[in-house]
């Protein structure tokens, strides 16, 4: 009896680290704000949706602040940073094909010389936005927190708005226990149910 109880306890939370373990980024539904149809991917680690990174692309009257303006009362908000790291945490570089298929889902700049993921999110307080970016093939997200709250990002040239915005579902950001903190827990109960068949 004793045996068969840790024994549950074990399989359920090694099945409950793979669960988290495998959850990533999949393609989500189309969904229309102010008659513009956008395309969508889904975390599954967060239950959060995101707009493709590239939605708001060539659209020289969008900054941050008037994309905030307009995405009010929508269901959607230009990401926070927290919100942006739990989801760069689910998407990560190893120099093989991640980029490839994160592109496929957030959408990404291939006509500019460079294969590129970048976008703007909200740094609540601060005059100057962030930026998050990543080149194919490179192993790491990139930062930058010098973007203008009212400014529109051009390429070098001024004739392209290179330009995308993080923009993330309004539901709570669900925290997704990391698999070592599930691993210590395990340990504690297959201590707990010890001493309790030990008495």
């Amino acid at each position: 009896m004793k045996f068969k109880f840790i024994k549950t306890v074990v399989t359920g939370l090694f099945i409950t680290m793979c669960n988290v373990a495998h959850a990533g980024i999949i393609e989500g539904t189309d969904v229309t704000i102010d008659g513009n149809i956008y395309n969508t991917y889904f975390d599954e680690g967060t239950s959060l949706t995101w707009l493709d990174i590239d939605s708001f692309r060539n659209t020289p009257s969008f900054t941050i602040n008037s994309l905030s303006t307009y995405l009010n009362g929508t269901g959607f908000h230009i990401a926070f940073e927290n919100e942006l790291d739990v989801l760069l945490s689910a998407m990560p570089l190893s120099g093989g094909s991640e980029w490839v298929t994160y592109a496929a889902y957030t959408g990404a700049f291939t006509d500019i010389g460079r294969d590129l993921i970048w976008g703007v999110f909200d740094r609540v307080g601060e005059v100057t936005g962030g930026y998050a970016w990543s080149n194919n093939p490179d192993t790491i997200w990139r930062r930058g927190t010098t973007f203008g709250r009212d400014t529109v990002a051009q390429s070098s040239n001024l004739t392209e708005n290179d330009l995308g915005f993080f923009v993330v579902s309004d539901n709570v950001l669900k925290e997704v226990p990391e698999p070592s903190t599930l691993a210590i827990f395990a340990l504690g109960m297959i201590g707990l149910a010890s001493r309790r068949f030990k008495k």
